[in-house]
């Protein structure tokens, strides 16, 4: 490495738009040698157009991105290592072969959007390893909370509605810890405010509307009884006045609720599976049935046939040899690895009303709820979407699917942390049934009722 200086790259006010939107607005960041920094924000909020920025793909609009002289910066962008030729590699091991190249060449700063993508076990304990040992800075967007926590000594919050990005010092958890506090001062403050606005409203209607005069002069000096009246009435204008000019300032800034009304998270709602067992699979030695309720997580090394599988079930065919039955009652519903969508042509909002038998108004009113999909984005075609936005509208798709078996295929892949912790959530309280193959280790720990591990089965069942 080439730099001896510590600090290696600068951003100074830097603002930049697409067309009507603008993701990063008077954004500043300075990353010294050594960092390891997370970069974490909702899908679409303009992640890796900052990391573009930073390597110089993109240029800024306003301000200026510096480079220290001499620094050296290496790059792997989103799905970077899946141009390689080699078609009997897996994306896992292509990923991997393109963050082992990035590592040879020993760049200042290594900036890294998503490299736990397609990783099994194996693979992402290396890429742990290699860069809590790495000595260049590191900038990492990732959705891999427990690889976070693992690697990560600051988090950088971009929020484009509030115009920030904040750092915060430590790894994930420590993150997660410090903004349920702030969320909390945040509702206290909300409330507070919210109690003034009304105490302040109702002193003006009481002063407004008291007619209570001073007592009259005992001495019936008529002359001090009107000057004490003039001095009532001046004081109670005076209160009048400042209360008043204090509610203007209180509602000057709209009053919002920190958590946005109606809002329903991620969450399912199935059509009943009211039945003894769902599915049911036989092949050689290996035999499982799925009941409602349970969470199955299927995990193993790249290439072992986790995606194969999942596609054989979605056929309701059975392999060679072997049995595969679904209840008639099962409504399966499938996120593929990849945030494939069909009719890229379409508007978004057109997209969903073509798989919704809803009225427009009613599925605006649980887009609203669910916010998944910006309001400004249900106009923009479906290919011009993120990988992040993408997968957020296949979420959309199979709440809106009343599915009660949910096969999915790496769920975590392209999402932001907070709603990964949400799709948990979800899953864990869905009446269904769950299957699904990842590599995510806290989506694990955290979901399955069961695994299998394809690393010992696979070929059987192939």
């Amino acid at each position: 490495m080439s730099c001896s200086l510590r600090q290696l790259i600068a951003l100074q006010s830097v603002s930049k738009s697409f067309g009507p939107k603008t993701p990063l607005a008077n954004v500043s960041l300075t990353i010294s040698r050594g960092e390891k920094l997370v970069l974490i924000g909702e899908n679409g909020c303009g992640k890796s157009t900052l990391a573009r920025l930073l390597v110089g793909r993109q240029t800024a609009d306003e301000g200026r991105v510096i480079v220290t002289e001499g620094v050296s910066i290496g790059y792997l962008a989103q799905d970077g290592g899946f141009h390689e030729a080699d078609s009997l590699m897996s994306c896992g091991e292509k990923q991997q072969k393109a963050l082992l190249q990035l590592f040879q060449e020993k760049p200042d700063l290594i900036v890294l959007d998503e490299p736990t993508n397609h990783l099994d076990d194996e693979a992402l304990q290396w890429l742990e390893e290699t860069l809590r040992q790495y000595r260049g800075a590191v900038v990492l967007i990732s959705h891999d909370r427990y690889f976070l926590n693992r690697v990560a000594d600051g988090i950088l919050e971009l929020c484009p509605q509030k115009h920030t990005l904040k750092y915060y010092s430590g790894n994930y958890d420590t993150f997660l810890a410090t903004k349920q506090r702030e969320l909390a001062d945040e509702i206290r403050a909300y409330e507070a405010k919210k109690e003034e606005i009304a105490s302040l409203k109702k002193e003006i209607k009481a002063h407004t509307f008291s007619s209570k005069k001073p007592a009259p002069a005992k001495d019936r000096n008529i002359m001090a009884y009107d000057r004490r009246g003039e001095k009532h009435m001046k004081g109670k204008a005076h209160i009048i006045s400042q209360a008043k000019a204090r509610l203007e300032e209180l509602e000057e800034d709209e009053l919002e609720h920190p958590l946005p009304k109606g809002y329903r998270a991620i969450s399912f709602d199935p059509e009943p599976l009211n039945v003894a067992f769902a599915f049911h699979f036989e092949k050689g030695h290996f035999s499982a049935s799925i009941r409602p309720h349970e969470r199955i997580v299927i995990k193993g090394p790249n290439g072992c046939g986790k995606s194969t599988f999942l596609r054989l079930l979605l056929s309701k065919k059975a392999p060679p040899g072997g049995k595969l039955e679904w209840s008639s009652r099962a409504h399966i519903g499938y996120l593929d690895q990849e945030g494939v969508l069909e009719d890229e042509a379409l508007q978004v909002i057109e997209y969903i009303q073509k798989r919704v038998d809803l009225p427009l108004h009613e599925i605006r009113s649980r887009l609203h709820q669910m916010r998944l999909i910006e309001e400004t984005a249900l106009h923009h075609r479906v290919g011009s979407l993120s990988l992040g936005q993408k997968r957020r509208l296949q979420l959309l798709e199979l709440m809106f699917s009343k599915a009660n078996v949910l096969v999915l295929d790496e769920p975590t892949n392209h999402l932001s942390p907070q709603l990964i912790d949400e799709l948990e959530d979800a899953l864990c309280a869905f009446p269904g049934v769950v299957i699904a193959a990842t590599h995510d280790r806290r989506f694990i720990q955290k979901v399955a009722t069961a695994t299998w591990d394809f690393s010992t089965v696979a070929k059987e069942i192939a």
